[in-house]
């Protein structure tokens, strides 16, 4: 097939540059103290949007739990473990703006396009560059300051690891964990 230079369009967008958005990279220390911290990040908001990312689902349904217990605002999750109908609700609720605080995996964000997220965190290292540019960048798209937090630990790198190679994750196991940490060295 050949291409003709009239049939040949260059589409040009902005840069990656998003001044708009202060990173902040940190450690975790304790899972309480991580929520707490995170639960202050919410509160500075007040009425605008957050998104927090989780590795897997079982990561967002322990999140979304942990939080509610400590803020009376609306949450909501979405993963892809979660039924059809649910993720449609949970869909709605957010672009109808009903829902503060999504707690979601990177299935999470496609289509979505509020204006008015002021915070978006990583509760786990993202798991590619691609994937943090594209989700940082869901906050401060009215060119209004946002925030970018993420959150890390050596235990997030081994998951995002075997996330990333394909394995099942389970940290109770044992041979599984040595299994990671070679591959870990490795890289």
């Amino acid at each position: 097939m050949n291409i003709e230079v009239g049939d040949l369009n260059i589409i040009r967008s902005s840069s990656f540059v998003r001044s708009e958005i202060t990173f902040e990279v940190q450690t975790k220390s304790s899972k309480e103290k991580t929520i707490n911290e995170i639960c202050e990040q919410i509160q500075k908001i007040e009425n605008e949007y957050c998104i927090i990312y989780c590795a897997s689902p079982a990561s967002c349904e322990e999140i979304l739990e942990l939080i509610r217990t400590k803020l009376d605002i609306s949450l909501d999750i979405y993963h892809g473990k979660l039924e059809s109908i649910t993720r449609h609700q949970s869909i709605t609720r957010w672009k109808a703006g009903l829902t503060q605080v999504m707690v979601a995996t990177n299935a999470f964000g496609l289509g979505i396009n509020m204006s008015n997220v002021r915070l978006v965190i990583h509760y786990t290292f993202p798991l590619s560059l691609g994937n943090l540019i594209q989700e940082a960048g869901r906050a401060g798209r009215d060119r209004r300051e946002a925030k970018h937090t993420i959150y890390y630990s050596r235990q997030d790198i081994k998951t995002v690891y075997g996330i990333v190679a394909g394995e099942e994750s389970s940290t109770n196991d044992l041979e599984y964990q040595e299994y990671l940490e070679e591959r870990q060295k490795k890289i």
